[in-house]
């Protein structure tokens, strides 16, 4: 697979606004944001792991993640810190800027506090060391939505 292909080739990248599981509960639609496939293949295989969550669609760059934000219509974006051209940090920014009901997750592999309050003045809504296990993954994305 090229750098920047979505994690499951054989299926679409994204999912139409309606997409929904089944059951009583909406899915909570997660956009999922790293230039890295590994990673993002790993995370997106914890998200799924996670009920009600839908991964709507992912992206590579914050160019991307905004831009797929605006037609996706994301609940969550999932946004790592450290990325070429538009970085994390500035596409929360326009992201929370355009879409304020729309909450940012940073996921990064730095625990200083620099980028954690770089994150946070930018609008993110958490800031999370990348390897989290899926229960501290799944946790604080409800914490996030608990304090909506």
């Amino acid at each position: 697979m090229p750098l920047n292909s979505p994690c499951k080739p054989d299926a679409t990248s994204s999912v139409g606004p309606d997409a929904a599981p089944a059951g009583n509960r909406p899915a909570l639609r997660v956009l999922l944001v790293d230039n890295h496939l590994l990673v993002r293949c790993r995370t997106r295989q914890q998200l799924e792991e996670i009920p009600n969550l839908l991964v709507v669609g992912e992206a590579v760059d914050g160019f991307e993640a905004v831009a797929l934000t605006r037609t996706l219509s994301p609940d969550l974006v999932l946004m790592d810190v450290c990325m070429p051209g538009l970085d994390g940090i500035e596409a929360t920014r326009r992201i929370s800027a355009e879409f304020p009901r729309v909450r940012v997750m940073m996921l990064s592999s730095f625990a200083g506090e620099s980028s954690q309050s770089s994150a946070l003045a930018a609008g993110a809504h958490s800031y999370l060391v990348k390897g989290q296990s899926t229960e501290g993954l799944a946790a604080a994305i409800q914490r996030v939505f608990s304090s909506r």
